[in-house]
């Protein structure tokens, strides 16, 4: 069987009987020499992709909102410690926060020693 290529007829037939194949998403058979290579595409990256994005937007929404509910709470707060009430990094905290501002959901009013956070929303 194997010296005839019946094995490739029923891999190309599998994938092709997939919802998710497309011509691109086909697997490519090469050999050289000494070597025989096969690659087979995995049909389910876009939704893996997918997943990940809608869980990585809930994760943002959950920090966002945390970071809005502590404000609002202790507006004299200060970054480093709305980070550390958060659980994620300084840096990730002023992220959030420097879009926050961009959209004018927040504003700092007057410096960071003595102002407050006033939130828009």
């Amino acid at each position: 069987m194997d010296r005839r290529g019946s094995g490739f007829k029923k891999i190309l037939g599998d994938y092709r009987k997939q919802p998710q194949y497309s011509e691109a998403m086909q697997p490519e058979f090469s050999s050289d020499y000494d070597a025989f290579f096969l690659v087979l595409k995995n049909l389910n990256y876009s939704k893996v992709l997918e997943n990940k994005a809608k869980s990585a937007a809930k994760t943002t929404k959950k920090t966002v909102d945390k970071l809005l509910d502590i404000m609002e709470q202790n507006p004299n707060i200060s970054v480093k410690e709305m980070a550390e009430k958060v659980g994620i990094s300084v840096d990730g905290a002023q992220y959030h926060i420097r879009n926050l501002k961009k959209c004018g959901v927040i504003e700092r009013v007057r410096p960071d020693k003595g102002g407050f956070w006033k939130t828009n929303h």
